[in-house]
């Protein structure tokens, strides 16, 4: 068990997975909070085209070309579905549902093109698909580090405003909050944070590390505080089971086990709250008799 902390790539991968965590699970609260749990999806399956034309325009992995090209189709996709719901008669799950599988199938033509290119079955753009943080280097990590500290810092410093958002934007607008622009911050921190873990855990399951931690904090917590530093303890949680699990039984995918992890950990939650729920009951029975 020792040996593995002395090991380069299990190192990166875990201090990776560990900045991607606590990225993904600070944006997440809020995101839970204001019921917009389905965004990451949008966003996670509406970046693939933009980082495979990032890929087409360089013909090399650069990082920040991805990065940018993923977060200007995943932010557009988020934008869209907000304006498909308000100038049309469908519903909120609906109007994603359409932008996500819209964009999503065009990510995966365009994938198939990339692949076809000469050595662009080399690139590893595939691995967007599920993710492969194994292939985390010394480098992204830096940049990992990077975005997760511009990430805490947008938080930190709109974190009031957010809060009153996610609570009650009515009363947030009557105090005179630009409530607008409050979301348009909101939606892309969680952008960034969805293209940011793409690489470790993929366009498919990257959602779940925005969700499970905020759902799982919220089982336990009492104030947003709590449900913020329980949140974040949550999604550390998960990245350092999965890249140990991982790290043991070397064919096991990292992203997929981080997933797997979480789940485990939001139903020892739910029978934690549901029995400690059973005590307070059993206490007030007991009063009132």
């Amino acid at each position: 068990m020792i040996s593995m902390f002395q090991e380069p790539n299990f190192l990166w991968v875990f201090a990776g997975s560990a900045l991607l965590a606590i990225s993904a699970s600070r944006v997440g609260v809020f995101v839970f909070l204001q019921n917009k749990s389905l965004s990451g999806d949008v966003i996670s399956h509406s970046l693939l085209p933009g980082m495979v034309i990032g890929y087409l325009l360089s013909g090399e992995k650069n990082f920040w070309l991805l990065f940018m090209g993923g977060f200007i189709t995943g932010y557009f996709a988020q934008i869209l579905t907000e304006k498909i719901i308000k100038i049309s008669f469908l519903k909120a799950d609906v109007a994603m549902a359409v932008v996500l599988t819209m964009f999503y199938g065009l990510g995966v033509v365009l994938l198939t093109v990339a692949e076809k290119l000469p050595y662009g079955n080399q690139s590893g753009l595939s691995a967007f698909l599920l993710g492969k943080a194994a292939a985390l280097t010394n480098l992204d990590v830096g940049m990992y580090a990077v975005l997760t500290a511009l990430i805490l810092a947008f938080v930190k410093w709109s974190e009031k405003a957010l809060i009153t958002v996610s609570f009650d934007s009515t009363y947030a607008k009557a105090i005179g909050l630009p409530v607008g622009r409050i979301n348009t911050l909101l939606t892309s921190l969680l952008t960034g944070a969805v293209v940011m873990g793409v690489q470790a855990v993929g366009v498919v399951l990257i959602s779940a590390l925005i969700i499970l931690p905020a759902l799982g904090s919220r089982l336990i917590s009492a104030s947003i505080r709590q449900m913020t530093s329980y949140a974040m303890a949550i999604s550390l949680l998960m990245s350092a089971g999965g890249t140990v699990i991982s790290y043991i039984y070397p064919k096991m995918p990292t992203g997929p086990i981080i997933v797997v992890v979480g789940g485990m950990l939001l139903i020892v939650l739910y029978l934690f709250r549901k029995k400690r729920m059973r005590s307070m009951n059993n206490r007030l029975s007991s009063i009132r008799s």
